[in-house]
């Protein structure tokens, strides 16, 4: 019966040990998949600024209406508060067993 709980305790501590390492790797992944999507959000970012500011310079000759760059910066605005949205609350899909 001894024997039994050595075996029990070796294979807890085993298992223990491999849920730990287990959890290590789905932090260390986490935290390499949101810094890899700030990055690119911040390169998405920058691009959309270029463009921003290139209809204002039109705009500002111009060669644009106004009502472009509205439009421009509506959409513009739109697509940051869904990237937003995107990144504060992600979403999250159940998928049920089957019977």
């Amino acid at each position: 019966m001894k024997e039994l709980g050595v075996i029990t305790e070796k294979l807890g501590d085993k298992y223990i040990a491999f849920e730990r390492e287990k959890w290590l790797h789905e932090v260390a992944l986490e935290n390499a998949v949101s810094k890899a999507d700030w990055r690119v959000l911040a390169i998405l970012m920058l691009f959309l600024a270029v463009v921003v500011a290139l209809v204002v310079g039109l705009v500002a000759i111009g060669k644009a209406s106004g009502d472009s760059l509205l439009f421009l910066i509506g959409t513009v605005a739109g697509y940051i508060f869904a990237l937003v949205q995107r990144h504060l609350f992600p979403e999250t899909v159940e998928v049920a067993a089957p019977e």
